[in-house]
């Protein structure tokens, strides 16, 4: 038996939604190993680039111990890279 529709809206509160668009947002955010792994680099590699490379993406501070590379910066890294290989 299916559940009354009042349900849907007394269990769903904002709480969820919000949880959700974190979730969402932190999907988006990779770290050093993500990034190393995506693009088959060891992550001392990736430091390497990201301080040698003036086309690679560069990274951004959540906080003092925690750094974080945008999703959709890597891949357009990704999508120029296989555009210019011959």
């Amino acid at each position: 038996m299916p559940l009354p529709a009042w349900t849907v809206s007394v269990f769903m509160p904002v709480i969820h939604t919000q949880f959700f668009r974190r979730v969402i947002i932190f999907n988006q955010l990779l770290t050093v190993k993500q990034v190393a792994s995506m693009l088959c680099m060891s992550t001392s590699h990736v430091w390497a680039q990201v301080n040698d490379a003036p086309d690679f993406p560069k990274p951004f501070k959540l906080s003092a111990k925690q750094t974080r590379w945008k999703l959709s910066e890597v891949d357009a890294y990704i999508d120029i890279r296989s555009a210019t290989r011959h």
